[in-house]
């Protein structure tokens, strides 16, 4: 009982006292939109001159109409509303599972950019391996044929050696004839043999028989 107001509204030029739990602001609201319906008939022509319950049911009626088309624009609101929360249900949904599939894509992308590195870590390891290896065999091959050149030039300076010292016997040798020579020549009556027309010297010859 401490909700009921008290309120009085002007409708039609003729004042009202109401008791409701509506708000006076509210009633003085309603009232307008009756008088206004009212005003708004009363202007059409011949509308006045029709018995005051023809004018009261025709007021009813107009009421009544715009009460119905607010209800069908409420209704085609409520059908958009609810279509607008279907597609936005459904947009969300579709927004969710695009958000899935990308963080999905993302750690699958993760992933992959991980296993390419690991992937590549050992690629990088194994050419260095490998290169390592090749350039150790390297370093022996050369050292090989360095050893195998020292050994060679050894050799051939060996073969010199052995050459020179022919080479000196010889010229020791040819001294030393050259020497027997010229001490032969010193002699009286000797010469040194020498072949003459397919022959030996014939002085040299008879000295040998004398």
């Amino acid at each position: 009982m401490d909700n009921i107001k008290n309120s009085e509204v002007l409708i039609d030029g003729k004042i009202y006292s109401l008791s409701g739990t509506e708000d006076q602001q509210y009633l003085q609201k309603v009232a307008g939109y009756i008088s206004e319906k009212t005003a708004q008939l009363k202007r059409q022509e011949g509308f006045t001159k029709q018995s005051q319950e023809y004018q009261a049911v025709m007021v009813e009626m107009n009421i009544a109409d715009d009460y119905f088309k607010a209800l069908d624009r409420a209704a085609v609101s409520d059908q958009k509303r609810d279509s607008m929360e279907r597609d936005s249900y459904s947009l969300k949904h579709e927004l969710v599972t695009t958000q899935m599939n990308l963080e999905r894509k993302e750690q699958e992308l993760a992933q992959t950019r991980e296993q390419s590195a690991r992937e590549l870590a050992q690629v990088k390891e194994q050419a260095a391996q490998e290169l390592a290896q090749a350039r150790e065999q390297a370093a022996q091959e050369l050292a090989q044929a360095k050893e195998q050149a020292a050994r060679e030039r050894e050799e051939a300076a060996g073969r010199e050696e052995a050459l020179q010292k022919k080479l000196n016997e010889a010229q020791s040798e040819i001294l030393k004839l050259k020497a027997l020579q010229a001490a032969y020549s010193q002699i009286p009556g000797n010469q040194p043999p020498y072949r003459q027309n397919g022959g030996y010297n014939q002085n040299y010859n008879n000295n040998r028989r004398g």
